[in-house]
């Protein structure tokens, strides 16, 4: 399938060429006429290096042809969107569209022409095919969701629609499952005679052919497309057609009847006034409003809309569960955990969840006495008799006071931040930031004439001292009207070797290498990926008036720079297997580890800093923070101290959350409110008041439903849990790596490039992190000159230590009587049948307000 990357896309299609996510697409249309490899054909127009032109470029409005950038048509022969120059205009998207499937078809035929003794070729071709559809959906998506320009968005939805229905035909194509199905059982066959030293009847170079990514690529397409149904009869083949299809539509449903104001209603709070019951204005009443009566009334108004997504989620897990069921599965949980997963099981993920609940129960409660405080010191006119003790905290009360918490503890003026968060000025810092741990030059430039899709977009070209061009990643960091909601990285361009023989592939290096192409390096030339990072800069720094980042903004944009760094230092020889299409519950790993470089002291001082004095060039600059003056550490400490202030509770939040996600997609789905009336049956709200029970230290509110607004609930099924898995992971490895002591080591760097990033889902997730664990042991930093050989020594003894400190809790629970195992490298706990992270670094991490 198409594998979903990110979580949390905006589409699934089944199968192996289905499911769009924001951060795993794919390459490839070569009849497009686009260079299939390399940075995207541009005229150039240099690097911005003033910060006077940064300003202007930024605001979008500068009048100098060097930052013109047309996000419309380009009227004549430019770079093309996305640096393609087959999309000048609108209309475009159609000929794309129709270049894709001709290609597509033609490979198809190629496929079905295969014997068992084609092997491998199976598996290239498969890869190519996929790796056509998901460069133009991808692009296309991506385009439909960022373009300011509305016939560019409404041209890119018509061809989503149109190769969304060809993916979901090539899906349902038996003749290829049969294919890949006979190629992979012969190399097995293959594979099992020799070790039974007996002769194959594959042939030498036959079984050669094959490698561990490939056998690997081959089983997961062959379990993606067996998702759809394929390897059923035809009657159950249709119905699970007829399943798939209703449930792409539920999530689109659902998240538009919650911006629907004539479906979420609105709420007198008197005086004939009315607040409407969307998520933005109510989330603006809970934080901001006074009136606790105010706040209650809006809160279970706001539990019981929109009504007919009652209907739709009892629809959405009626459906996934019987797909799940006609596939042989117990549950929608268990499908989605199956094969290429850390947990293995749904039991696995629930275990680890209610242990962490229980585990961060008294540091949640502790939070909630400070609340308790201020709401006993609003009451002190009401009531003598009133006090903290006797004081009950409600869920309508629980954002306002913890505004207030954040309020008291961040004292500083609430634009002292904007004047070191400058957008130029941090991403400065950035590049410094990635040159020094992961020697990923970047150059950042204005995009070309109709290359981009709105004013201000900028262009990062990355490379890499050892392997050469890494990619390309759009910056879209501008604040403006009707812009994506959220900050998100969608894929345009995957990355992979490309196929060819070795004499081919380095006759085609030398080209490109001489006309700044596309990457070489081990096993090849690479086809280079293309990404677009939108995030949102909404301050303006005080002394320059250019964008600026707030503390959280300036976390998130972190977050998102580390799905791009995994995808542009994925080094995977198939694009299915690239970079975050990994498995589910690891993908977030990379994204909550570089969250942690807004927590440390040095690098915050080379990320935060006023540069408006200083004229630096935006790559390196005098000083070893690039000049001007860094970040205050007293402001540094009180964002910490702020964000620590309800840190429990918020994990709480999303613990609540992933249980019910468990629950409402287990073994025991709830049924419709309607037919809810036996006692053995429960409903979805019985789900979410159990999921509170088990996480919260906050009373469910009888007669709500809140798991009517939790849009995360229709995208996610069965994998919200993996965000807990990443923040828990993050926090060993930000240690174990080294970085907590040393944040620019670039021996960790390596560490991290070699054993994490590099195999993309290449590598099954227990080895990889073993694989990890490991090669920190051993302090060698994956065995890189690089970095401080002291630094990495210490590193070694380090985890060595604690390590060891985790065996002898092993052995001492099993002379108890108590059988645990200790698997990833002492990184992960094994739990019924599956896998989870330890938490106990990640809690002491909570405590001190670093944790991501």
């Amino acid at each position: 399938m198409w594998t979903l990357g990110r979580r949390s896309c905006r589409r699934a299609l089944w199968g192996a060429f289905g499911g769009s996510g924001k951060c795993a697409a794919g390459p490839g249309p070569a009849t497009c006429g686009t260079p299939a490899t390399g940075f995207p054909a541009k005229t150039y127009l240099g690097p911005v290096r003033r910060l006077a032109d940064w300003a202007s470029f930024l605001r979008g409005d500068s009048n100098s042809s060097a930052f013109k950038t047309d996000s419309g048509r380009s009227g004549g022969k430019g770079a093309g969107l996305f640096g393609r120059p087959e999309l000048q205009q609108p209309s475009d998207w159609q000929r794309v569209a129709a270049a894709t499937e001709a290609r597509c078809d033609e490979l198809l035929a190629d496929i079905l022409k295969c014997t068992p003794s084609d092997g491998v070729r199976v598996v290239q071709l498969m890869d190519d095919m996929s790796d056509e559809l998901c460069r133009a959906y991808d692009a296309a998506e991506c385009c439909r969701n960022v373009h300011v320009d509305p016939e560019w968005r409404h041209a890119a939805e018509r061809v989503c629609v149109k190769l969304g229905s060809y993916i979901s035909r090539v899906n349902a194509h038996t003749g290829m499952y049969q294919r890949l199905s006979e190629a992979l059982a012969a190399y097995e066959a293959g594979a099992k005679a020799l070790s039974n030293h007996t002769a194959p009847e594959l042939r030498p170079w036959q079984m050669g052919g094959w490698c561990r990514e490939s056998v690997l690529v081959a089983q997961r397409l062959k379990q993606d497309m067996e998702q759809a149904g394929i390897h059923l009869p035809a009657a159950q083949r249709a119905r699970v057609a007829e399943l798939a299809a209703a449930n792409g539509h539920f999530a689109a449903a659902f998240n538009a009847a919650l911006t629907d104001t004539r479906k979420v209603g609105r709420a007198s709070i008197g005086l004939g006034r009315w607040v409407p019951l969307d998520p933005s204005s109510v989330a603006g009443v809970m934080a901001g409003e006074p009136h606790e009566s105010v706040r209650k009334t809006v809160y279970t108004a706001a539990g019981r809309s929109p009504a007919c997504n009652r209907e739709l989620l009892d629809r959405m897990v009626a459906v996934r569960a019987e797909m799940a069921q006609l596939q042989g599965y117990p549950s929608y949980a268990a499908l989605r955990t199956r094969g290429n997963s850390l947990a293995g099981t749904p039991a696995a993920v629930v275990g680890f969840l209610t242990r962490l609940a229980a585990d961060v129960r008294p540091l949640a409660e502790q939070e909630l006495k400070v609340l308790a405080q201020l709401k006993a010191f609003d009451s002190r006119d009401v009531t003598f008799a009133t006090s903290p003790a006797s004081t009950s905290l409600a869920a309508w009360d629980v954002e306002y006071y913890a505004a207030r918490a954040r309020q008291a503890l961040v004292t500083s003026a609430p634009g002292a931040l904007l004047r070191y968060t400058a957008l130029p000025s941090v991403l400065a810092g950035v590049r410094t930031l990635l040159r020094a741990v992961f020697r990923i030059e970047l150059v950042l430039g204005p995009v070309a004439p109709g290359e981009g899709w709105a004013p201000g977009v900028l262009r990062a070209e990355a490379r890499h001292p050892d392997l050469g061009p890494l990619g390309t990643v759009y910056l879209d960091l501008g604040d403006r009207p009707g812009k994506y909601p959220s900050a998100v990285t969608f894929p345009i361009t995957c990355g992979r070797q490309l196929p060819g023989s070795d004499v081919e592939a380095a006759l085609a290096a030398n080209a490109r290498r001489q006309h700044g192409g596309a990457g070489g390096g081990a096993g090849g030339p690479r086809q280079l990926p293309v990404m677009a990072l939108l995030a949102s800069a909404t301050g303006r720094c005080p002394v320059t008036g250019v964008p600026a980042l707030t503390y959280r903004e300036l976390r998130v944009l972190l977050h998102e720079l580390g799905h791009c760094v995994h995808n542009l230092l994925s080094r995977t020889k198939y694009q299915h297997l690239w970079g975050t299409r990994c498995a589910q519950d690891l993908v977030e790993v990379p994204s909550h580890l570089f969250e942690y470089w807004a927590t440390d002291p040095l690098t915050m001082g080379l990320l935060a800093r006023d540069r408006s004095n200083t004229q630096p060039d935006t790559g390196a600059a005098a000083g070893p923070g690039g000049g001007g003056e860094p970040l205050p550490p007293a402001l540094l400490e009180e964002l910490i101290a702020g964000r620590a202030a309800t840190a429990a509770l918020e994990l709480q939040q999303q613990l609540a959350l992933s249980l019910a996600d468990q629950w409402l997609f287990g073994e025991n789905p709830p049924k419709p409110t309607e037919a809810a009336g036996s006692p053995s049956s429960w409903t979805s709200s019985d789900v979410w008041r159990k999921a509170m029970e088990v996480a919260s230290s906050v009373p469910y509110v009888p007669g709500t439903s809140p798991e009517l607004r939790v849009g995360h609930l229709t995208i996610y099924g069965g994998s919200y849990y993996g965000y807990v898995y990443a923040r828990c992971l993050a926090a060993q490895l930000w240690r174990a790596s080294g970085l907590a002591d040393a944040p620019l080591d670039p021996g960790a760097g390596e560490l991290l490039r070699e054993r994490l990033l590099g195999p993309g889902g290449a590598v099954e997730p227990l080895e990889l992190l073993t694989g990890f664990a490991e090669a920190a042991a051993a302090g060698e930093g994956a065995g890189s000159p690089v970095g401080s050989a002291a630094a990495r020594q210490a590193r070694g003894r380090q985890l060595r230590l604690a390590m060891q400190r985790q065996r002898d809790q092993h052995h001492h629970q099993q002379s108890r009587g108590v059988q645990e195992a200790v698997p990833g490298g002492g990184l992960l706990q094994s739990l019924d049948g599956g896998y989870a992270p330890r938490s106990d670094y990640y809690l002491e991490t909570l405590k001190t307000g670093i944790a991501a």
